[in-house]
């Protein structure tokens, strides 16, 4: 991640935090499952209680926020099949397609954007998709993805007033990537 804050609202620079007792609850088992990547656990908990896939941690992450930053396409797939909320938000707003953009969990961005996943979607900083890609010095494969959708709009600003062009330049060696955008927005 970029070492300069995007915005002082969203302050989700650190991963999640880790519960003590993952296992206590069907609740907390399905946000743990859901991060480390254990479908089996997931298949038989959704089997006993459906709706289990609308859990939420206390900062609003649901499984599918922490399948996607943890690129677990397969358990998004599965979760998304037993109608988890694609535009779930946290505290803070994210969706998963945020979670997935600013892990770099290209697949699962692939998969949240074919299956509808708002991509111009903006959290409490004003920081859509892109933006989060952009800051991560990593993530070349989910800005191809996002910067070859028809609808991104790379020209949203942050709430500090930055476009994710410009996260990026700062933040990474993908500047370059928003020209293919840049020239198709000029030709319109």
């Amino acid at each position: 991640m970029c070492s300069r804050s995007l915005t002082q609202f969203d302050s989700d620079n650190d991963d999640v935090e880790e519960e003590r007792n993952p296992h206590e609850t069907p609740e907390k088992e399905i946000l743990w499952a859901a991060a480390e990547g254990d479908i089996n656990v997931i298949r038989n908990l959704l089997q006993n209680n459906p709706a289990l896939v609308h859990v939420k941690d206390h900062d609003g992450y649901s499984a599918l926020h922490r399948a996607c930053y943890e690129n677990h396409v397969n358990i998004v797939e599965l979760l998304l099949k037993n109608k988890s909320n694609i535009h779930a938000l946290t505290n803070e707003m994210w969706q998963p397609l945020h979670s997935a953009c600013k892990w770099n969990s290209s697949l699962c961005v692939t998969l949240l954007l074919e299956r509808g996943a708002s991509i111009n979607a903006v959290t409490k900083g004003g920081l859509t998709p892109l933006h989060l890609a952009s800051s991560n010095s990593t993530a070349y494969e989910t800005l191809i993805v996002l910067l070859n959708h028809p609808l991104v709009n790379p020209r949203i600003l942050s709430n500090n007033g930055e476009t994710a062009w410009e996260i990026s330049r700062r933040c990474g060696p993908y500047s370059r990537l928003f020209d293919m955008v840049n020239e198709a927005v000029n030709e319109i």
